[in-house]
């Protein structure tokens, strides 16, 4: 998520920041967090990819997150075989 060492962000941080983008707008989130070049890259504009593999209900299961200066780019989850989510910017700008 962070490409130099000096600005690495904590597993902890990670989920708080997670947790805020639930809660609030993405974009509160970042700029709480000095702005998207800060939070990605300490500057620099790239993209911030999430993947998390979980178990639910005895399922394998996928939430994955891409998100640009632009906002969400693309969200997918997947319960076991069956995808719940699968929005992409064209779509979620609709």
């Amino acid at each position: 998520m962070i490409a130099n060492a000096k600005c690495k962000i904590k597993k902890l941080e990670k989920l708080t920041f997670i947790s805020e983008i639930a809660q609030k707008s993405l974009n509160d989130s970042l700029k709480g967090r000095g702005g998207y070049e800060h939070v990605v890259f300490c500057g620099e504009k790239e993209n911030i990819e999430l993947s998390v593999d979980f178990v639910r209900d005895n399922e394998a299961s996928k939430y994955f997150i891409s998100i640009s200066e632009e906002g969400v780019e693309e969200e997918r989850l997947s319960i076991g075989d069956v995808g719940v989510i699968d929005r992409h910017l064209n779509d979620i700008k609709k």
